[in-house]
């Protein structure tokens, strides 16, 4: 559970400066992920063995699609969309958020 209370901070932090920034979709991204933590966290939701890999891959996905707002590249909107939905599916017990 430790590793959920580190990430609810990484999740507030990205959240915070994405919306700052005016990268919302971003701070969407962020405030998908903290609501599941903040859900797991307050035993609203059981911890889904899928949680570890989605969280690893929140963070794989974040500098590569803060470079792309940032003019670098192609952004992934569909990508953000999966990870969204995938934590708010897990939010509500949905196995793999899917």
């Amino acid at each position: 559970m430790s590793v959920c209370v580190k990430f609810v901070g990484i999740a507030i932090t990205f959240k915070g400066n994405g919306n700052a920034v005016g990268l919302y979709t971003l701070g969407d991204l962020g405030r998908d992920v903290q609501d599941l933590l903040d859900r797991v966290l307050e035993s609203q939701t059981p911890l889904d063995p899928l949680l570890p890999a989605l969280l690893e891959e929140v963070l794989e996905a974040l500098p590569e699609l803060v470079a792309t707002c940032g003019g670098a590249g192609y952004f992934d909107a569909a990508r953000v969309r999966n990870l969204r939905n995938r934590c708010i599916g897990l939010g509500r017990g949905v196995a793999d958020g899917r």
